[in-house]
């Protein structure tokens, strides 16, 4: 006996593909953590998920849905590479972008959002109108289907996030000015991909890290150095330190920060706001911020 026997045959032939496609999406793995991934940590009764922490700023599709579109446009422009959440999702989170005090620092309180909590997941705001359509970062999240982000931790304290587009079989109902589609619910396919940010562990509160002296610190600064870039100094600023640096080229401070965020001693590292100047001696200067384990 046919499925969907009173439908015309082209509909039934495309509502039988898409219960096919239906059935062989539920067939595979991508709804899992990638298998070398620590494993998930879903808050027991599947309600909001617990996300206060630190995050290193390296996957451009979770910051900029859960950061940068809720920043204003100036602060959009600036290089963070960090962001520290604290507060719960029901009652509002609250982003922290920079050492308090410092210049640029930007603080963010988030809307209640117990709304958006699924099972145990909380579900983003797809940022639509900042991803743009040639950006290579955004490669692998454009294309057809319905965009959707959902956020949770792992039990390292990495933030995981699961992005979901989610594809349906439609039929036009008009096609005059404009053709106007249905979607059928029970037809719907998933595509998975994972994203991470990862954690940093939390400094003490009453110090910027362990009791390094001056001459230590810079030492310890200069071995970071690329050639052709010279440090000019190094300054105490809340919970960490300005390292003022000059470069031959622009591409120094950049490999400057690459360097000194592997060091072991080494806790988090940013650039500094603002754009670098150029001297008499035709070095770029720069000001980049680190604390200290």
């Amino acid at each position: 006996m046919p499925i969907f026997p009173d439908a015309p045959p082209a509909l039934r032939a495309r509502l039988a593909a898409g219960l096919a496609a239906l059935l062989l999406a539920g067939c595979g793995d991508e709804g899992r953590t990638p298998a070398d991934w620590t494993p998930l940590d879903i808050p027991k009764g599947k309600g909001c998920p617990q996300l206060a922490g630190q995050y290193r700023n390296d996957d451009p599709l979770i910051f900029l849905a859960l950061v940068t579109q809720h920043l204003p446009d100036e602060a959009r422009r600036q290089p963070w590479y960090d962001v520290t959440l604290s507060g719960a999702v029901e009652a509002g989170l609250q982003l922290q972008l920079g050492a308090p005090g410092s210049e640029g620092a930007s603080t963010i309180r988030l809307q209640p959002a117990a709304e958006a909590c699924h099972d145990g997941w909380l579900q983003l705001s797809w940022p639509y109108m900042l991803i743009e359509r040639d950006d290579p970062l955004y490669r692998d999240v454009q294309g057809e289907g319905y965009k959707e982000l959902y956020v949770a931790r792992d039990s390292a304290g990495n933030l995981v996030a699961r992005q979901v587009t989610a594809t349906y079989l439609e039929f036009p109902v008009w096609c005059g000015d404009g053709c106007k589609y249905i979607r059928i619910p029970f037809t719907r396919s998933e595509q998975v991909r994972w994203h991470r940010l990862s954690a940093m562990g939390a400094l003490p509160s009453d110090r910027s890290g362990p009791a390094i002296g001056t001459s230590e610190l810079r030492r310890r600064v200069s071995t970071a150095l690329p050639p052709g870039t010279v440090l000019d100094g190094i300054d105490a600023q809340g919970a960490g330190f300005v390292a003022r640096i000059r470069s031959g080229e622009e591409a120094g401070v950049d490999a400057f920060m690459d360097e000194l965020s592997t060091a072991p001693w080494v806790h988090s590292v940013r650039r500094e706001p603002g754009p670098g100047t150029r001297g008499k001696d035709g070095r770029y200067a720069e000001r980049v911020w680190f604390s200290l384990r």
